[in-house]
């Protein structure tokens, strides 16, 4: 009923929208008219089940007419079953009303269509029910709610600014990320040198808008690691750069391939502490050369860490903007460490560079959300996210244990890449795996209601390598079993 549909309606000093929109026509008396009136905004869909009508007495002072007009109109429509009174609530659109919908248009009404359409974005869905593989799915169950609630309370009990604010981020989120990031990477940043985004995708966007920008000979380029990351390829490709496919091995981007002297190179996109999918990491001897050819071609290195705070076995090499000063843009996200629905990252680089963002974030969205941002940083500040990351770090390499165990008894030709760190290891079959290459055995792990990409739909240029991608940290450990007995079952 409509008790569970209750809407508010229209501000008690004006008149209703509705009204305006369907004047009265036809003959009859005024309640018949007013009567009309509501039944075609209700077969229009102006008006929708929940929808509260104004009190008979103000909208018969609105109209003009007399109350028992209003009286009169209103009873007609519950008598059709198309409005419902409530006692001590007010009169309300019935959910029958539904039922009919608004009327097909007379003729399709022509629109402007735009003279590019954006590419359907490289983000992989799942069915509900599916045994999830996915990568870079944080385990959710696992988040600390009662800090994190209380941390908003506190933020929303704050009396919000009549400006608009900062567009780098809320001060005391930069500086909570200034201490952060000293501590467990090691970066000597500054507040100034911080600008808060929403995510590590729109720092990207914001970098590559800024970067791209100017007249190029050849078009603006960009290196991207084969295979990479499909989304920041789009995006690139949609500011108009040019995709230089650079390979990558188990010391991550060949630096050996870099395009050649004469490249109008503007940016070098690298996973250098988690190459994602493969998991290498990028060894220090390929970070020097790195560093300098970007010096050489004067390129931006954007740096995306996007799951660096998870390593189980090994000690993490420093960022590359730890020793790449003014060469490197460095972008972390909050998706993978807290929870993706959050829409917070950041970028660091030079003042000046996150002075230039910040002119040209005023231009589009101008700042983020301060009131979740200030939440965020008493998060930090706080220390419950360095303990949550701690106690996650527990609990993934748990996981990842059991996934390593359970591949390694199956004694299949199969090697495992990437178990040293990250939210996901890759399977490389070293040969055909039961017959099946990586696409078929993906195709047959949807029969079976288990969803995995395949290392093939993250590669471009280079072709070297056939497997599956496994995202294990959203799932329990009973899924993680379940998941893998099904896709690997003859």
């Amino acid at each position: 009923m409509v008790d569970q549909l209750r809407h508010t309606a229209a501000p008690l000093d004006q008149l209703p929208p509705w009204a305006s929109r369907f004047p009265p026509i036809g003959q009859g008396s005024r309640a018949q008219q007013l009567a009309d009136q509501c039944r075609r905004a209700i077969a229009a869909g102006v008006l929708r089940p929940g929808d509260r009508l104004p009190p008979s007495r103000r909208l018969a002072a609105l109209l003009g007419v007399a109350r028992g007009t209003v009286v009169t109109a209103l009873e007609q429509l519950a008598a059709e079953g198309l409005v419902e009174a409530v006692v001590g609530s007010g009169t309300f659109v019935a959910a029958a009303a539904a039922v009919a919908g608004p009327p097909p248009p007379a003729r399709a009404q022509p629109w402007q269509a735009p003279r590019v359409r954006p590419e359907a974005p490289a983000v992989d869905r799942a069915l509900p029910g599916t045994l999830d593989f996915r990568p870079c799915r944080p385990a959710v169950s696992d988040f600390p709610i009662g800090p994190w609630r209380r941390c908003l309370s506190w933020a929303a009990g704050r009396r919000p600014d009549a400006d608009y604010a900062d567009p780098r981020g809320a001060p005391a989120l930069r500086e909570a990320l200034a201490s952060y990031l000293r501590r467990a990477r090691s970066m000597a940043v500054g507040p100034d040198e911080i600008m808060v985004t929403n995510g590590a995708v729109h720092a990207m966007h914001l970098l590559a808008n800024v970067y791209l920008a100017g007249p190029s000979d050849t078009g603006p380029g960009v290196v991207m690691e084969d295979p990479g990351y499909p989304l920041a390829r789009q995006l690139f490709e949609g500011c108009g750069a040019r995709i230089y496919d650079c390979p990558v091995d188990v010391d991550g981007l060949r630096t050996d391939q870099l395009p050649a002297a004469g490249a109008d190179i503007r940016l070098i996109y690298v996973t250098a502490a988690n190459q994602f999918p493969t998991g290498a990491r990028l060894s220090l001897p390929r970070r020097q050369a790195l560093i300098a050819w970007a010096r050489q071609v004067g390129a931006l290195i954007i740096e995306d860490d996007y799951d660096g705070e998870f390593r189980y076995d090994v000690e993490p090499l420093p960022p590359l903007a730890t020793v790449g000063s003014g060469q490197v843009a460095y972008c972390g996200s909050f998706s993978k460490t807290l929870f993706p629905d959050l829409r917070l990252g950041f970028v660091t680089g030079r003042a000046e560079q996150i002075e230039l963002l910040a002119r040209y974030r005023t231009r589009t969205d101008y700042t983020g959300n301060q009131l979740v941002q200030r939440a965020l940083a008493r998060f930090v500040s706080d220390g419950h996210y360095e303990r949550h990351i701690h106690r996650m770090r527990r609990r993934y390499s748990a996981k990842r244990r059991l996934v390593t165990e359970r591949l390694e008894a199956l004694q299949l030709p199969i090697s495992l890449l990437g178990t040293e760190s990250g939210l996901n290891l890759t399977v490389a079959f070293d040969a055909p795996v039961q017959g099946l290459d990586a696409a078929a055995f993906a195709r047959r792990g949807l029969q079976r209601e288990v969803l995995v990409p395949t290392l093939g739909s993250y590669q471009r240029a280079h072709r070297q390598l056939d497997g599956l991608v496994i995202g294990y940290a959203a799932l329990d450990e009973a899924a993680i079993d379940r998941g893998l007995s099904a896709l690997f079952a003859p």
